[in-house]
This record gives C-alpha cells, structure tokens and sequence, in this order.
C-alpha cells in the first residue's frame, strides 16, 4: 500500500553486524504446509495500528508456537506474523509496505532500525495476501525436535499483477531457524519492484542482511548460533589397511568450519558399505556397537571434549568406504562431505611424523596436523600388512633396499592451488597420473623423507611403489599423510598508508609527522607468508573463506588507552578483502585515539581451519594519529562583572567552556593530554575578541586565562580573566564578542562544534581567517572607567558629605555611568592628608559609611556619600580626602600615572542652601 513517506534508501547486499547468528546456504528442505493453519482476517490485530487489517500490511495477533524457542537470548513461546514477509517476536510495529510505487519500490524499516528489533525477515517486501495465495502456520514434529513453520504461498505484491512469492520460515525447537524459497515470481511486466531484504535483526548491532534482493528458487539458508555445532569434520588416511584398525577423528565444527567446544549429544556413525566395528580410542563419550560389523555405531558426546577418535576395524577385505557422522537428534547437523574414501588394501605404507616403534603399538598414530608452510616436515614411511608369503599383519621387514616411489599431493582445501610440495628437494605432481618416481632408501621396512610445502590450506601428501610382478607385493603399496593442515607461519601487514596511497610516517614521537586524523579511514595490506617469508597464495581461498583481522598495540603514549574500548580494537577491523595471491586489503580500517600504534593480523575468524588461533607478527610504527577536530561543547558562557559591563583592567570577567579533541566518530580521543604527549604535541588555546564584527582585533588585550588538556578536554571555569586598558582612553565596546581559538596547534586543527550561541554571534572576522569559536550566546560590555569624588564645603560644626561617582570614557568625554551596582567603597578604604589652616588629623575623620556600600543603580553621584564627622569651632581649614579603589578605577587625576580619585573639603565656611538664590548679612 502506498504511503506519503519519503523514500528509504535501500542497504547493499552484505552480511552487517552478525554477532548472534552465522548464516549458511542451505540445501533446499521445503516442508509441506498442507493442513496448516491459515491466517484469514479474523486472526489480525486491530489494536496495534495497522494501516490495513484485511490481509494487506497486517499483523496477526500472538500466535502460540508451540514449543519454546531461544531467539537471541529470549525464550519465547508466541509470536506475531506480518504479512509483509516478516516474524516478530516482543514487536507489534506495524508499516506501510512499500514508500513508492517506483520504479523502483523502495520499503521501509529496512534494517538496522530499532524498529525491527528481534524480528526474522523471510522476505520483506509489500506482500498482499489480501490479493491472492495463503499465508499459513503450524508446528510439526515431536520434541526435542519440533519445527514451527510459517508459509507464504502464492502470495502476490501489493498493485503488481503476476507476481507470486513463496517463502517458508522454520524455527527448530534447537534454537536454530531456516528460510526456505520456492519458486517465486518476482517481476510484474516491466516494473522493477525493488528489492527486499533477507535476513534477521536482533538489534541495530546484532543484524544480517542475508540478501538484499530475493534468493534464487529452491534455495535455502540456515541460521546457527555463533560457536554452535553445524556439521562435523571427519579425517583419517586415504588409504587403509585391512587388517590394521583404521583411525578415525571426528570434531564438532561451527558454519565457518571452526572447532566448537561444549557440543554436547549423540551422533550416529556409519560407513557405506555397511561393514566394519568400531573401538573407542580416544575421548570421554561413550560408544555403543550393537551389531558387529554392520558399519553402524552411536556415541555419546562428553562436553568437555573437541574431539574424539575412534577406531574402524575393517576385515571385509579390499574396498572403498566412505565414514559419515550425523547428529541423532537434528538430522542437519552431519559431517561436512570433506572426509573422502578409504581404500582398503591388504598392505600399505603407515606415514607417520615420527618413525614407528618395532613392534608397532596397537593403535599407529596419525600424522600430526597442522604443520607449518615452509618448514622441513619429516614424514616417516612404514611398509606394513600382509604379504602373500607373512600372513602376520605387522611391518613387512622384508621390504628393504632403494625403492622408487612416486609423491603426489592432493589439495583437500582449497582444492585448487598452485605451488607443488617438495619430497626431498624435488617437486612432486599434484595428480597420481602425473607422478614421477623417485629413489627412497628402506630399512627394514621403514624410510624417511622431509617433505616441504609452501602454501597453505589442508593437503594430503600420497605416495606408491607401483612396481608389479613382486613376489614380495604382487599388488604395489600405498599410502598417504592424510588430511594435514598447514599453517601461515606469519601474518605480515605488510603496508600502511593513508586511502590517497600516502605512506604511513611511521613518527616515533608525539610531534613526529602526522598520518591520518584518529577515526579516519587508512589502508592497510596483509600478507600471508610462509616460513621462509615467501608469500603463501591459497589464503583467502579456503572454503569457508579464511579473512584477516587488525589489532592494535599501542606504542605512545605509553601510559595512554589503546583505542577508545582500550582493548586494541581496529575499526572495520576484518574488512579486507583478497587483492592478490596471500594478500588482504582493507581501505576502511580506523584507530579512534591519538597517538601510535604498532599493528598485528590475526585470522579473522579466531580459528585457521580449525586448528586455533593464528596471529602475526607485530608492524612498526603506525602513525601519528591526531584528533580529527577540537569541538566547543554546547553550554560556554561569557559573564560579565557587573549589570552586563566589566571595566577594562578588571580581572573579573568569567567564562565557562570545555574544549574536546574527538575522533571522526565524534568521540573524545583521551590520549589527547598534555601530561601524556608533552606540552608541544598539543595545541595550546587563547582568547579572541572583538567588538560587533568590525574587523578590529582585540585578542591581546584579554588576559588570564588558564587550563590544560586533560584526557582530551581542556575544561576552563574561570572569573578572572582582564580586558586591559590601554594608555589613550578607548571603548566603550558595548557588543564585545569573546571567542577561543587554537594558537600553533598541530595538524592544521581549528575548533569547531555546536555551541548554542546564534548563527550571528558564531560569525567572527577577526583573526583572519577566521578560526574563533565564539564563547557564549550573547556580547558583553567593557568600559574604560574611573571613580571619582567630588569636593565638599560645610560649616566646623556640621558633618560634611563627598560624593561618590562612577565615570565611563565615551566619545572624547567622561559620562556617569548609573550600572555600576557593584564597585564599593567604605570609610575603612578613605583617608585625610594635607590639612591646613585650624584643621588636622585630629578634628575630623571619615565616618561613614561603615561597611563596604556598593554604588547604587542608576544613580551617579551615589546615593550614599563619604562622611566626614564635624571638627567643631574653632577648627576651620581644609583637607585632601583620597579613596582607595581597584586599579582598574584608577585615573590619572593629576598629572602621571594613574592613583586614586581624591577631592579637596573645606570646613568653616557655609556655603549656603542649594535653594537659597541670594544671602545678605544684617547687622
């Protein structure tokens, strides 16, 4: 149905985010869904706000599954079903299914989006059941294998005549859940539908998006938890000997063929000739042979264990058998079809990694896997059988003296390759047909040779003496290594540089050379090499697929955090893909802190065709990584003294902000430290200023402000900071903008970020360029200014009062300046000099006020003045009255440098009432 939304970008086709779930194709196992239960309009739920309740963009109420099923880590027993090809669990979100009609359509709530949280994509497109087909559910089986299936049959698009999709979902009782496509029909004439998305969606970073677009018909894909056993992985010796038990080794493996711990069930073991007994050998598990030699046997898992080995007693004489392992209770979960066939031979070659004890043990080993590529690999041969003259099985002693054998190896995984293994120095085919032979030298029955192989993947190394008409071997010998991994010797990042192909400086200090911004992206190669450093070509074309992954170490600084995590992390650390022979490529790789690292490669998976972990070597010097922007954070203020003003020279204008060095994903780089990285590998940071955008620098005239870098923030609380006089009188500057910028910082940083001052007062002109930050949402005040009194006449028999001002330089003048509700003054700060005539020091003193008054707002001269007590008859003169004030309200009332504001009082002369025009004395 179509709605007004916007149109949604559609997400490629990859796997994004799978943490939970490992996704495999599958083989095509389409359940039959007759007798079912069918969903009709009676089931959908109305309360939940669907657009349409009749079969089109419809969600059906809970629906009982039947048994309990672990998604994620929930347990569940209901479900809803959408009919736009989706199951959700815990979800009642409810959409339009499609935004355009297109071409092409797009759908919304693709994945990653919350609103698809713990939720199965079938096939998410605009389905119309409304328009045709069934969409059906029901749970079959018994337990602990019960299967809910859900079944859209025949369903078409909504609005696009002939098309028809049939898509099932199926949730096993074990936890694991597959999806099923039949044959669907997928275009309505010429109209590009769009397409869809397949997969499963547990959260915004635990997602996969299978497919982007819908999968072929008769097609299938199994999804396994992450660790969980998939199949199983049988080895043993190509060829056997029938009268020698043959060893057997079965592993439980992951869908990326890694080894898994703790599986725990039973498995069924057969072979295909349905001959054969089978012994315990090693392993905690229990087996049971109930019938001798009928090829069958089961055997019980111990948890503890990863593997178990077993012996086949095989007497039925020379045949080719084939050994399979399946899973009891989920018939899915068998051996993986790598195994091979076992040639059952009266006589052959053991091969051994070590020479054979005479008499030989009950139980002859395997040859040792894994083996490491490049290296000399001892491989011990050991005629052993019968012979037409010895009917004792055992080693054939008789065999002795130069023998001409023929070497071939046999590529397992991959199965193609390019480099030849060596026996002896000289090369060996890759096919029986092709082999040559070479002299080997027998004693007694037994011989060694060393073999070599550089390259990777899992070989088998085969050998014959075909020579015929024998009366020792009428038949020839044979034998084989089996199945042997080899394994890199090392994984080599081999080359670093920025995405422009710009090498990596490879600083060795905090202010070397700059590489990439921390979080940025940069390029990294990885390279695969054998023991003798030689590039080993099968990597990466394993089936599954090895990859690489990065990690980091960190070199400086040293007492710094290894990655915002700490934990070394690389971003996009496995997203390298094959480029050459051995060699891996990632363009997207991110280290999100500051400073240098040393990188080292591991296998991708944690696991090299399930023989553990591989990790290279550790790289040189990476880097420097520096912040990819210093940020102002929201909320810097800029406050002013007083009333919106401060005086020029006051060291009381406060301001709050926190500067932060981040990544490119905007997050804190905290190795961004002074005390970490040294004072010149951090950019050092001043204050800007400027008076409405006019152009004129004021930044050296604003003083005091300290702070330093701290895990990557410079957080500045400070009341002090001074914008200083200058010698001629300026200002006033009434809309002063007060800005941060960096000073000399490293790798051509400036501040940015989202302040919440207006776009306006952001705009800077000054320093040019422009590279301020301006602090606060609004512009101050600062004044040049200066206290004064003024002088003062009374009678020696009253109190006098000098009045106190406050000025501000405007406009070539002095103005009063009626803000000024926060300078004070008091009697303790004023004092009496150079009196004269009958007056001195101690007739009169200034009284009042007594406390610390503060001018009053509005008013100049203040309404409080300075008192000064009456000296009394008699004591008539003058006197100078000086205030101390803040030097910043200093002046230079007489000639010189700035003092204190001073004033001359009289006392002994009236001089009269301010309303009185004229005055005659009478006698």
């Amino acid at each position: 149905m179509l709605s007004l939304a916007c149109i949604a970008l559609m997400l490629p086709s990859t796997i994004l985010a799978a943490n939970t779930y490992s996704s495999s194709a599958t083989k095509f196992n389409w359940i039959d869904s007759a007798g079912h239960t069918k969903i009709t309009n009676a089931l959908f739920d109305t309360t939940v706000g669907c657009p349409d309740n009749g079969g089109d963009d419809s969600l059906t109420q809970l629906i009982d599954i039947g048994f309990v099923f672990t998604y994620g880590t929930t347990a569940y027993k209901q479900l809803r079903v959408n009919t736009n090809g989706r199951l959700q669990f815990a979800n009642s979100r409810c959409f339009y299914g499609t935004q355009s009609t297109g071409p092409p359509r797009t759908y919304p709530d693709t994945m990653p989006t919350s609103n698809v949280d713990n939720t199965i994509s079938a096939y998410v497109v605009d389905l119309d059941l409304s328009a045709g087909g069934t969409i059906t559910y029901g749970t079959t089986g018994k337990s602990p294998n019960q299967i809910f299936v859900v079944t859209w049959n025949d369903v078409p698009q909504w609005s696009a005549a002939g098309t028809k999709y049939n898509v099932q979902a199926q949730l096993y009782e074990n936890g694991e859940f597959y999806l099923m496509y039949g044959a669907s029909i997928d275009v309505s004439g010429k109209v590009t539908l769009g397409p869809g998305q397949v997969g499963y969606s547990l959260s915004t970073k635990d997602y996969e998006i299978t497919s982007t677009g819908l999968p072929s018909d008769n097609s299938g894909y199994r999804y396994a938890v992450k660790g969980s056993t998939t199949a199983f992985k049988i080895t043993y010796g190509a060829y056997g000997i029938y009268c020698r038990d043959q060893v057997v080794s079965i592993t439980p493996v992951d869908s990326s063929g890694n080894v898994v711990t703790g599986f725990v069930g039973t498995i069924n073991l057969t072979t295909t000739t349905g001959r054969g007994t089978w012994l315990a050998s090693v392993g905690n598990g229990t087996l049971t042979d109930a019938v001798v030699d009928d090829g069958a046997a089961t055997y019980t898992w111990n948890s503890g264990d990863t593997s178990a080995t077993f012996l086949l007693r095989y007497r039925a004489g020379a045949s080719v058998v084939t050994v399979n392992a399946v899973d009891a209770a989920v018939s899915a979960i068998q051996d993986d079809g790598s195994q091979g066939a076992i040639t059952f031979t009266p006589d052959g070659f053991s091969v051994t990694s070590s020479a054979l004890s005479a008499p030989p043990p009950n139980s002859i080993p395997v040859f040792l896997s894994p083996q490491t590529a490049g290296t000399n690999v001892p491989v011990h041969l050991t005629a052993y059988g019968q012979t037409p003259a010895d009917a004792t099985c055992g080693i054939i002693t008789t065999y002795t003296g130069a023998k001409n054998l023929k070497f071939w190896t046999a590529y397992v995984n991959p199965a193609t390759g390019t480099v030849n293994a060596t026996v002896n120095g000289s090369t060996v085919a890759t096919t029986e047909g092709a082999s040559a032979a070479q002299t080997v030298t027998f004693t007694n029955g037994q011989a060694s040779v060393t073999a070599k192989y550089k390259d990777v993947g899992s070989i088998a190394l085969a050998m014959k003496d075909d020579t015929t008409g024998s009366a020792l071997l009428p038949t020839g010998i044979r034998g084989s290594t089996g199945t042997v991994v080899m394994r890199p010797s090392d994984l080599v990042v081999s080359a670093v540089t920025t995405t422009a192909l710009v090498a990596n400086p490879a600083a060795s200090t905090a202010t070397g050379a700059g590489f990439v911004a921390s979080g940025a992206a940069f390029r990294a190669q990885v390279q695969a090499r054998d023991a003798e450093g030689t590039v080993t070509p099968n990597f990466g074309l394993e089936s599954p697929a090895e990859s690489v992954r990065l990690a980091a170490t960190l070199a400086l600084p040293a007492a710094g955090r290894n990655g915002t995590a700490n934990d070394g992390a690389i971003g996009n650390a496995t997203a390298a893909n094959r480029t050459a022979a051995g060699t891996f490529t990632g363009t997207t790789f991110y280290w999100d802190e500051v400073g240098i690292v040393k990188l080292r490669a591991s296998v991708a998976d944690g696991d090299y065709l399930g023989t553990g972990a591989l990790t290279g070597s550790l790289s040189g010097n990476v880097g420097r990584f520096y912040p990819a922007s210093i940020n102002l954070l929201s909320g810097s203020t800029v406050t002013a003294a007083c009333n919106g003003f401060t005086y020029m020279d006051q060291p009381a204008l406060s301001t709050q902000f926190t500067l932060e060095a981040r990544n490119a994903q905007s997050t804190r780089t905290q190795n961004y430290d002074v005390t970490l990285l040294g004072p010149g590998a951090v950019g050092s940071f001043a204050i800007t200023a400027e008076n409405a955008n006019n152009g004129t620098d004021l930044s050296a005239r604003v003083t005091g402000l300290a702070g330093a870098w701290a895990s990557g923030q410079v957080v500045v609380n400070t009341s002090s900071l001074k914008f200083g006089r200058v010698v001629t009188a300026d200002g006033p500057f009434t809309t002063l903008q007060l800005g941060v910028q960096l000073v000399g910082p490293l790798d051509g940083l400036v501040i940015s970020g989202a302040d919440t001052n207006p776009a306006s007062a952001a705009a800077c002109s000054v320093p040019s360029p422009c590279v301020a930050k301006t602090l606060g949402t609004s512009t101050t005040s600062l004044y040049y200014g200066r206290l004064g009194l003024r002088p003062g006449t009374a009678s020696e028999s009253d109190a006098l009062d000098v009045p106190v001002f406050a000025e501000y330089f405007s406009g070539g003048v002095y103005r009063p300046l009626t803000l000024d509700s926060c300078s004070t003054y008091g009697a303790a700060q004023a004092s009496l000099s150079q009196f004269t005539d009958h007056l001195s020091a101690l007739d009169t003193a200034v009284v009042a006020p007594v406390g610390a008054t503060a001018l009053a707002l509005g008013a100049s001269p203040s309404t409080t003045p300075l008192r000064l007590s009456a000296p009394g008859i008699g004591h008539e003169g003058t006197a100078r009255i000086t205030l101390d004030v803040p030097a910043w309200l200093e002046f230079p009332w007489i000639a010189g440098p700035n003092v204190d504001p001073f004033a001359l009082i009289l006392f002994g002369h009236y001089r009269g009432h301010d309303r009185i025009v004229y005055r005659r004395e009478v006698h």
